[in-house]
């Protein structure tokens, strides 16, 4: 009987903690991040998978909290890795197995609870698929103007066994950039929780050759740290073409 092909055994980087710079360039895409930490221990969560059909599948996710004890909230997602059967893997299937196997082991307690946003695109075809657990929608820039883009952001992981995320399709082209980023970045000093401040700086930066870099800037124009609020993250992907992946 063939055994499953789960996340374990896909090519993939992981970031939970300090990070800025590259985590994936070729022909088709571009991929960088910043992962600052309020504390030593981090609460946010990066990870760029390969998939074995090529797509690559793109996680961001942000316990409640931050510190110590988010960083050990975040740990409840790891049995994803044996839940998953990526050969049939779409975004909301992907949400709703971890979220089952969160409360199945029983990581979770006290109302504690983890947001998370994926994505699965076709480098080659530029199909992209979207979806969210309770975690802030991305935006996506296309000619240095905003794409209208709505989706519903379905249950944090840990609450139900279905997340009742949807699944939003887009067709990125060349040129195009999507940014996700966790609520760190709205919580900052110079954003004072306010979501709409926090989109404008990230349209800021994604217009920029090298946005992680340029959105530190933004948040942290006094050089002394203290916009830090929160486990701050965000990743940004610049579609280039439709090309294979080497």
């Amino acid at each position: 009987m063939k055994s499953k092909y789960t996340l374990r055994n896909v090519p993939r980087t992981e970031i939970a903690g300090w990070y800025r710079g590259p985590i994936m360039t070729n022909s088709a895409v571009h991929i960088e991040a910043l992962c600052e930490p309020l504390e030593g221990a981090c609460g946010d969560y990066v990870g760029v998978f390969q998939l074995r059909d090529k797509r690559l599948a793109i996680v961001i996710a942000d316990a409640c909290g931050h510190g110590q004890k988010a960083s050990a909230i975040l740990r409840a997602v790891e049995p994803m890795e044996d839940e998953v059967d990526v050969d049939r893997v779409d975004p909301s299937r992907l949400l709703s197995s971890v979220s089952t196997a969160m409360i199945r082991q029983g990581t979770l307690r006290d109302g504690k609870f983890i947001t998370a946003a994926i994505m699965i695109i076709d480098p080659r075809s530029g199909i992209a698929e979207v979806a969210l657990a309770g975690h802030p929608p991305p935006i996506i820039l296309r000619n240095k103007k905003l794409i209208d883009f709505r989706i519903e952001p379905g249950f944090p992981l840990g609450i139900l066994p279905d997340v009742q995320a949807d699944n939003v399709s887009i067709h990125l082209i060349t040129g195009d950039t999507i940014a996700f980023y966790s609520d760190g970045v709205a919580d900052a000093t110079c954003n004072m929780g306010d979501f709409n401040k926090a989109r404008a700086m990230l349209v800021d930066a994604a217009e920029s050759p090298t946005p992680a870099a340029h959105l530190i800037n933004l948040l942290d124009q006094r050089r002394d740290h203290s916009w830090l609020q929160d486990d701050t993250t965000a990743v940004f992907l610049k579609y280039k073409n439709d090309a294979m992946l080497e």
